[in-house]
């Protein structure tokens, strides 16, 4: 990661040790083993897998992003599906909604829970009673995008839990996905993503994503199994509010209760009859400098009575320990792959091209049009559009800065959520996550075995390593595979064959771009597939003259 991640205290929070523990012989990571001049272990990634959950906010204020999120979801597929990544993909959704320890407790909060079924049956998802009267968004936020009434994924089978039966999450893989024929994953996302907006206004984003975590840990849930060992974890953010992950026990109701201590509350919400989203914002955020503009502002921990308090008694969970549990988590992945990142994205209140580095967050009190802003949520605008404003993200800055795969100022993984059209953001996504799931270059320079032959002529041996369900290790020899890269022939017998790829105009520009001169493609049957991952090792005759047989290595 290139940075220290600050890690807290992890009281009440589990690990998925279940994910690594899958395996009696837990499997190393691809490698070389190489002979000849400069041989060497060298990396080998082969691992096309990917499981990617969407943490969807679905409280009052959030139709017109999940509508713009469903209607630019065909980009980030695209971006998976094209040829030079070839995703095999699980999408999940869960909402914000993991209930409150004093209100929210009718809206039936998911938890953590993943949902997959059709808005067009969810009507009253899109509806709530204000003080104003009825608002209704189903027009907005679902029937005016999704064309599918009624949507079942096929019944599969997974590593983790071999009975066959519907998964609550869309899939791809080299076999094809698990949804009716005719219908894409695109299409089928503008049906699942949108969650309505009856969800709990106390928004629980990091709670819900670490619960939802947990259950894909649980043999007892219908997700369990959704996030793969071996495969690279990208989780997706979507709020317009500041996370207001709260602790859920009888004591810290004070702080919420009209007839609590208030330490939490402004003046001008003292008489109020309920809470507002500024105690999410009090209970959790402290900045320096202000009033008015303040000079930054960081997560914090406060108890019940207002003052500083240890990770234990906060009023919301410290943000320290969701950076813990998911390190955890991508610890764990690394039994597998020693360069295994977890992908964090969030689309939240910052300003627009805030990503790339065209704007930065500034943290202000709102005044005037902003002032009715800035009694709710304790703070101004971190951006705002002619339909809304959003909260400034601390909590979920402070989460999602922990996981950045860099620290330069033009490569931040926040982007807007007030944006019109999230297709920037969902190919960035999309990128860091392709870029993640890089070609199997052969990273050293391979010997020309044949001086007549034309082009480079590999002499190299492949041999995998795999386990099944009840850990049963096996080791097989890999066959070249026949027919052409558009038409795969499988040696017989075979359901696993390899390609060495030499031809500059065939490799991935970005083995070319390195300089190696041979690059891997693994092909796989349906009865190939590796649900748990696999150890590939390539022993190739590495070249004695490296300027010649690579030359593009010392560009």
């Amino acid at each position: 990661m290139g940075k220290q991640r600050h890690i807290g205290a992890a009281a009440g929070l589990c690990t998925l040790t279940a994910l690594a523990a899958c395996l009696d012989h837990p499997l190393k990571p691809a490698e070389y083993s190489t002979q000849g001049v400069g041989s060497g272990d060298l990396p080998l990634s082969i691992n096309k897998d990917v499981d990617i959950l969407f943490v969807i906010d679905n409280s009052g204020s959030m139709a017109e992003e999940q509508a713009t999120l469903a209607r630019n979801f065909e980009r980030l597929i695209a971006e998976l599906e094209h040829e030079d990544v070839d995703a095999n993909y699980r999408i999940g959704v869960t909402t914000t909604d993991a209930g409150h320890v004093a209100y929210c407790g009718s809206t039936g909060p998911e938890k953590g829970k993943l949902q997959l079924a059709s808005c067009l049956g969810r009507m009253g998802e899109f509806r709530f009673m204000e003080e104003t009267g009825l608002i209704d968004r189903y027009e907005e936020a679902c029937a005016s995008i999704c064309d599918h009434e009624s949507l079942e994924t096929t019944p599969s089978r997974i590593a983790l839990e071999p009975d066959l039966r519907a998964r609550p999450w869309i899939e791809r893989g080299s076999q094809g996905t698990n949804l009716p024929e005719g219908v894409t994953p695109a299409s089928a996302f503008e049906c699942f993503g949108p969650q309505g907006i009856a969800g709990c206004g106390f928004e629980s984003t990091l709670e819900s994503m670490r619960l939802a975590l947990e259950r894909a840990s649980t043999s007892t849930e219908a997700s369990y199994g959704f996030v793969r060992p071996g495969a690279l974890l990208a989780l997706v953010l979507v709020t317009d509010e500041e996370d207001c992950s709260a602790r859920n026990s009888p004591e810290f109701r004070t702080v919420w209760d009209p007839e609590g201590n208030h330490v939490f509350w402004s003046e001008q919400n003292d008489g109020a009859t309920t809470p507002t989203s500024e105690v999410c914002w009090f209970a959790g955020v402290e900045c320096s400098g202000g009033p008015g503009t303040y000079d930054e502002c960081h997560p914090a921990n406060f108890g019940i009575d207002g003052e500083p308090a240890g990770p234990d008694d906060s009023v919301l969970y410290d943000v320290a320990q969701y950076v813990e549990y998911v390190q955890r988590l991508e610890d764990a992945k690394r039994e597998f792959n020693p360069d295994a990142e977890v992908v964090v994205a969030v689309l939240g209140g910052v300003p627009d091209n805030y990503a790339t580095g065209g704007a930065d967050l500034v943290y202000a009190d709102g005044t005037g049009a902003n002032a009715d802003f800035q009694r709710r949520n304790g703070i101004g605008p971190g951006c705002q559009t002619a339909a809304g404003e959003a909260v400034p993200p601390v909590r979920l800055r402070a989460f999602a800065e922990a996981f950045a795969l860099s620290d330069a100022t033009q490569d931040r993984n926040i982007y807007s959520v007030c944006a019109d059209d999230y297709t920037p953001a969902l190919e960035q996504i999309a990128d860091i996550i392709g870029k993640q799931l890089r070609p199997a270059c052969m990273s050293t320079c391979v010997a020309d075995t044949d001086a007549v032959a034309v082009g480079v002529d590999p002499t190299c041996t492949l041999t995998e390593e795999y386990a099944d369900v009840d850990g049963t290790v096996h080791t097989a020899e890999l066959e070249p595979c026949g027919g052409t890269a558009v038409a795969i022939e499988f040696p017989e017998g075979a359901d696993v064959c390899y390609r060495a790829i030499v031809d500059p105009d065939e490799m991935h520009e970005t083995c070319v771009e390195e300089g190696w001169n041979l690059q891997f493609e693994v092909k796989r049957t349906a009865a190939g597939e590796r649900a748990n991952g696999s150890l590939v090792k390539a022993d190739c005759v590495v070249s004695q003259a490296p300027e010649l047989d690579c030359p593009g290595l010392s560009r």
